[in-house]
């Protein structure tokens, strides 16, 4: 531009308490010696959360004026969807949210109130729930506290930015077919626009790069799992303009911005933890194909609970893993961890 969760919970057994959190891919499974599997999974329409015009103005993506195609956009390709707005960061307001949308920018010479540090850990805490993110921050001179807004963004995720490049620049998407953001369902994307961007400088320990400009790092990403088991993605844009009708970008660059949504929301599998009684131990068993899920045990589901791995070694038996444990008491079992 210019210069929540649910979580269901039902009984299936006398001794057996089934949970699946509709977020992450926890799936805790509490026996009493007995046999249960997981019901198949639903799958829910996406909400979209954002700010509202209070802090956005035109560029809340939810309600702003500045965002129209891209929600026509969505709302043609997924008729389902919702929008949620609110003025702050919270663990409240992003609790029914999927896919968190929110810019830098207010207008084209305003930006918002940078995030404090409590919507810094709401942001951050939200996506290592499990919950997808698209940020867009951009060049550091359009506003005043543009620079400090951008650094509320991009920190909490172990990223800097800055810079300010003139005029229309493309951004080249130099490897399309690595990653399902610039190669998805609404087309291979090898370059995109943007108007007076800015640069992510740092990509810190987690993101990968998707695009450059010659400034640096113009569109990047934080895939599912990185920033800890069971965490979302996290999309970053260096510029707005290409994405809200004030620039006139968005047809050039909707195949991007669709992409990004549909890697955002598409939901990650569950699997299927088996117990049953053998005798007096429990044997688990759950997908080989779940290469990155972590087994897990606790004895009580009270706050503040601590999980620990099942120290047995999985085999693999055919196209499951399966687990022995002595059936002593009450103890809780879950995988935990992204899938690859």
């Amino acid at each position: 531009m210019r210069t929540g969760r649910l979580k269901i919970l039902r009984v299936v057994k006398v001794g057996i308490l089934v949970s699946r959190e509709v977020k992450g891919l926890a799936l805790v499974f509490a026996a009493q010696l007995a046999a249960a599997t997981l019901p198949a999974q639903t799958t829910n329409p996406i909400v979209f959360g954002g700010f509202d015009l209070t802090r956005s103005g035109d560029a809340s993506f939810t309600e702003g004026a500045s965002f129209s195609e891209a929600r026509a956009a969505v709302l043609s390709n997924y008729p389902a969807a919702t929008f949620v707005s609110f003025p702050t960061l919270t663990a409240s307001n992003l609790a029914p949210v999927n896919v968190l949308v929110i810019g830098t920018p207010a207008t084209i010479t305003n930006e918002i109130t940078p995030l404090d540090a409590d919507e810094q850990t709401a942001l951050l805490d939200f996506v290592h729930n499990g919950g997808a993110a698209i940020l867009f921050t951009d060049n550091d001179s359009f506003a005043s506290q543009a620079a400090a807004a951008n650094a509320s963004f991009l920190s909490p995720f172990g990223l800097s930015g800055g810079g300010t490049l003139i005029s229309e620049v493309v951004a080249e998407v130099p490897a399309p077919e690595n990653h399902p953001v610039t190669s998805g369902p609404f087309g291979n994307v090898q370059f995109f626009v943007q108007f007076v961007p800015g640069a992510i400088t740092n990509l810190g320990p987690h993101a990968t790069v998707l695009a450059t400009n010659y400034e640096g790092v113009a569109a990047a990403v934080i895939n599912p799992g990185q920033l800890g088991p069971g965490s979302g993605p996290v999309v970053f844009f260096s510029d707005i303009s290409g994405f809200w009708d004030t620039d006139g970008y968005f047809p050039t660059n909707a195949a991007l911005f669709l992409n990004a949504v549909e890697f955002a929301r598409s939901p990650l599998p569950r699997w299927r933890l088996n117990i049953e009684r053998l005798g007096n131990q429990v044997l688990l068993r759950w997908p080989a194909a779940a290469t990155n899920l972590l087994l897990e045990s606790t004895t009580n589901l009270a706050p503040g609970t601590v999980w620990t791995p099942v120290p047995e070694v999985p085999a693999v038996i055919g196209d499951e893993n399966v687990v022995t444990n002595d059936a002593i008491g009450m103890r809780f079992y879950r995988l935990r961890g992204p899938v690859p």
